[in-house]
């Protein structure tokens, strides 16, 4: 049996974020009560948004996370 770690980095976003990410298919997961956004997508989002590129970098600047959490304050 193969097993998977995945590593997970968590934050905020403000109200705004979650307008974005309604119109650009970013999964809201109710089970964990946040967005969570993994690389495929943000390479696959047609929505440009400063919120994009943000996350965009987040990944590169974090290669070690598989997804990234984010809650809506």
């Amino acid at each position: 049996m193969k097993t998977r770690t995945h590593t997970i980095l968590f934050g905020t976003a403000c109200p705004n974020f979650e307008e974005w990410a309604k119109t650009s298919d970013i999964p809201y997961e109710t089970e964990v009560g946040a967005y969570v956004v993994d690389w495929y997508d943000v390479t696959h989002c047609k929505t440009p948004s400063p919120y994009l590129s943000e996350l965009q970098q987040a990944f590169k600047d974090n290669p070690d996370f598989d997804r990234i959490t984010l809650d809506v304050v």
